[in-house]
């Protein structure tokens, strides 16, 4: 597998880079675990139930629709798109004021990924 596609390397890597290195074990018994094999079975079918179906992966829905705009705004930068919608009090420390300034490359990028990822779990 290409490291970008093997879980345990980009678990560690996102854990370290977020300081969350203490929670990778309890994620990596999740996914590996019967939990995480029942929330992926769930996901599968609520894939499977999609209409319409999708066509291709990954094929984004939010709030139960599927939508070409939005698939483009995701697919550009998701992290953009959750700073620009995110209208909860808890808005993550990684959404600057100008979501322009987001555009990054390399670590950079991986960074704020990871960390927003992470932090929005927590926030929402």
């Amino acid at each position: 597998r290409e490291p970008e596609q093997d879980y345990d390397v980009v678990l560690n890597s996102c854990a370290a880079l977020t300081g969350n290195s203490g929670v990778a074990g309890t994620i990596r018994e999740c996914y590996r675990g019967k939990e995480g094999n029942e929330l992926e079975h769930q996901m599968a079918a609520k894939t499977g139930a999609l209409s319409p179906a999708h066509t291709y992966v990954p094929w984004i829905v939010v709030g139960g629709v599927h939508d070409d705009n939005v698939q483009e705004k995701v697919t550009d930068s998701l992290l953009d798109y959750v700073c620009s919608t995110y209208t909860g009090s808890k808005k993550s420390p990684g959404c600057p004021d100008d979501s322009s300034r987001l555009r990054g490359t390399g670590s950079d990028l991986a960074v704020n990924i990871c960390r927003t990822d992470a932090l929005a779990v927590d926030d929402m």
